[in-house]
């Protein structure tokens, strides 16, 4: 059976591709004007933000199973924080996308692409951290 770490590693790589291929599937939808690329965005984004937050919450597992001293904890916290932040963004477009499903406009539509791209960002920062934890401190 896993441990907690051991479960957060493998539930986290999923979600961020999905995340990431949802925002591409949203910005090729405008380019290439296909509704199908745009449902697709939406279908891969709410898969990506269901095990984002499975993954958030094995990571939330993981910190209390692992010894640690102060340097890894503080890269731990800004882990979690950008978890965090990272899912906040996705979920907040995948509940606009939602609850707004039809009548959105232009401008809503870029709003929504550009916290997706924002999201992105943060997603990006937050494997970047991730990976210091575990190839420089072993975490």
């Amino acid at each position: 059976m896993y441990d907690a770490a051991r479960l957060h590693a493998a539930l986290n790589d999923f979600p961020a591709a999905l995340l990431l291929a949802a925002v591409l599937f949203d910005f090729a939808a405008v380019v290439w004007k296909r509704e199908s690329l745009a449902w697709a965005g939406i279908w891969t984004l709410w898969a990506g933000v269901v095990g984002g937050w499975a993954a958030v919450i094995a990571g939330n597992l993981a910190e209390e199973s692992i010894d640690h001293g102060e340097a890894i904890h503080e890269l731990m916290e800004r882990h979690e924080l950008l978890g965090y932040v990272t899912m906040g963004i996705f979920t907040v477009v995948l509940g606009w996308k939602l609850w707004r499903r039809v009548g959105r406009g232009a401008a809503e539509e870029w709003a929504l692409r550009g916290l997706g791209a924002v999201g992105v960002v943060t997603l990006i920062l937050l494997g970047n951290v991730g990976g210091r934890l575990v190839f420089e401190h072993g975490a």
